[in-house]
This record gives structure tokens, C-alpha cells and sequence, in this order.
């Protein structure tokens, strides 16, 4: 059916009409996240998984219609890339409907900043239906607690406790957990304020068991903090605990829990945010996880996870 597919695979060149516009379109997306306020501009892996989804388009282009002008592309070539996608590449539903958000986004530049559309003609493309999502992998209550207790039998275990507690009631990535100053905690509030580029700062209320061992951790990291680092979290050396080391430590615990499933750090934001999702709306959970509002101050208090010992 389609006799190109070998060398529209094996092809790495492209070189086509679209092209020329990537460099604008990627320019765009930046300017319009920050437009938006986001609290991070769009991250490289993102803006490459945008390029190559121009690209592979374009490449498809190239092969089926190699004389086709740019204001000759329109609904009933979209539809004709969606087949060969779904038939020829095989692809799922969940990567073609990625790749025609692309899309989407990009002859919505060339309409509205480039002036070659009358309109997008992405409008009139329907999404495919996703498959059903299989149920994430989440942590259970018992599961949780025998980690802790696990992490606790290791010397510097309660600076992982306090990190892994802070993703199961929060939500945030360990990333920015591990960026925390020590400056950034309120001892008479139980709160961390988390800075952000906006001038409205996020604040995150302990629990109460989670405070607690906080405290218990504070207690450790005045021995290890022999560089006056600024840093909450700090390594054996006192330097800034790195996310590798997390990890590390925490593949480890898991393992010595015997586990029937493989757990790593991101489960517990999986388990954070399936809980979360109980209790308020999607959009609301968009919210949370953006870490960009405070509304979520009071919504946080009801967090099933918290309090866990």
C-alpha cells in the first residue's frame, strides 16, 4: 500500500517545503511559553520531539506529493498522514494523536504569524480515540510504611524519608524538592515557600508527621552540613544531595523490601496524583502539579497519604 515506507524509514535527510519555517515555529513555542507564564521555559527533549514531528510530516510529504506546494497542504493531507501513520508505521493511537498535536500547533503558526492559512486546517482533523489507560503503578498504604521503615535501618535514611514524604504530599518533582534552601523552610508556619519567576511565591503545608520528621532530619543535617551549605538536603559530604544518589539509595531500599513490583521515585508522584484525582477535578489536578497557584494550600490538607508513619 505503500511503497515507500522503507525509504521514508531509512531516510534521515529532510529537506522539504516545511522546512523552512521550524527555525520560526520553534521560536514561537518559546516565546508563547512564556507568554503564558509557565514557571519553566519548554524544555529541550520537547521542543526536539516538535521538530521531529514537522519532520517526519514533512518526510511523508516528500514521498507522497514530492511537487506539493505549502498552500497546497490541507485537511484531506492530514487525513491521508493519519493512515499512513495508523497502517504504515503502525503507529498508537497515543503517538499519532501527539504527532497531530504538533501539528496543530504549528500550521496554527503559519495561520496566525505567518499569514498562510486563511485559517488552521488542523481544525478540521479529528483525534483518534486513545486506548484505554492501563491503571499506574501506585503505592500501597502497607507498602509505604514498610519502606520507611526499611529507609530508617540506613544511617542517612531520614533525609530520604523527608524527601520521599515530600513527593507523596505534595506532588512535587524531586528535582526541584532537592533545589530547596534551607532559607526556603518556615519552622513557625510548618510551610516550604518554593520561589518561582512570577512574584507570587507557592506554599506547601506540612503535615504533622511529616514535620516531625523533618525536624528529626534537621537533626542530622547539622552534622553533615560542614560546607554551610544553602541547601536542605545535603549528601554525607555536605554537599547538595543529587538526584542520582536518590535514586540510588532508593532502588536500593526497594529491593530489600522484596516488593512484587518495581517501584522507583516517580511512583510516588504516580501515587500522589492518583490519590489527588479522588479528590478534586482534572483540571484542579492540572493545577496542583503545575506547582504554579496556591489555591492547593487548603486542598493538600485533605491529602490521603499524609501522616503516614
Amino acid at each position: 500500500m505503500y511503497d515507500f515506507i522503507d525509504s521514508y524509514i531509512k531516510d534521515k535527510k529532510i529537506t522539504h517545503i516545511l522546512n523552512n519555517h521550524i527555525y520560526g515555529f520553534i521560536h514561537y513555542l518559546k516565546k508563547t511559553s512564556r507568554l503564558k507564564g509557565e514557571e519553566k521555559e519548554i524544555n529541550r527533549k520537547t521542543l526536539y520531539l516538535h521538530i521531529k514531528y514537522v519532520e517526519l510530516f514533512d518526510k511523508f510529504l516528500y514521498y507522497s506529493y514530492p511537487s506539493m506546494k505549502l498552500d497546497e497542504i490541507n485537511e484531506n493531507t492530514i487525513n491521508e498522514y493519519k493512515q499512513f501513520c495508523l497502517r504504515g508505521l503502525k503507529n498508537n493511537n497515543k503517538t499519532l494523536n501527539k504527532k497531530l498535536n504538533v501539528l496543530n500547533k504549528f500550521f496554527g503558526y503559519l495561520t496566525k504569524y505567518k499569514n498562510l492559512y486563511s485559517y488552521n486546517i488542523m481544525l478540521n482533523v479529528e483525534y483518534e480515540k486513545n486506548e484505554e489507560e492501563h491503571k499506574p503503578t501506585i503505592f500501597t498504604t502497607s507498602n509505604l510504611k514498610l519502606l520507611f521503615d526499611t529507609m530508617r535501618d540506613y544511617i542517612y535514611g531520614q533525609r530520604d524519608i523527608v524527601i520521599s514524604k515530600l513527593i507523596l504530599e505534595t506532588g512535587m518533582l524531586t528535582r526541584n524538592i532537592l533545589d530547596i534552601k534551607i532559607d526556603q523552610l518556615s519552622k513557625t508556619d510548618k510551610t516550604i515557600i518554593m520561589k518561582s519567576k512570577s512574584n507570587m511565591p507557592t506554599l506547601y503545608k506540612l503535615s504533622n508527621t511529616l514535620y516531625e520528621e523533618l525536624n528529626d532530619y534537621l537533626k542530622l543535617r547539622d552534622l553533615l552540613d560542614v560546607n554551610c551549605s544553602p541547601y536542605l538536603f545535603l549528601s554525607k559530604r555536605g554537599n547538595k544531595y543529587s538526584i542520582r544518589s536518590y535514586q540510588l539509595f532508593f532502588a536500593e531500599a526497594i529491593r530489600r523490601c522484596d516488593f512484587a513490583s518495581t517501584y522507583t521515585p516517580r511512583h510516588l508522584r504516580s501515587t500522589f496524583m492518583y490519590n489527588i484525582s479522588k479528590l478534586v477535578s482534572e483540571e484542579r489536578l492540572k493545577e496542583i502539579t503545575s506547582q504554579n497557584k496556591v489555591k492547593h494550600y487548603y486542598e493538600l490538607n485533605d491529602n490521603p497519604l499524609r501522616n503516614i508513619k
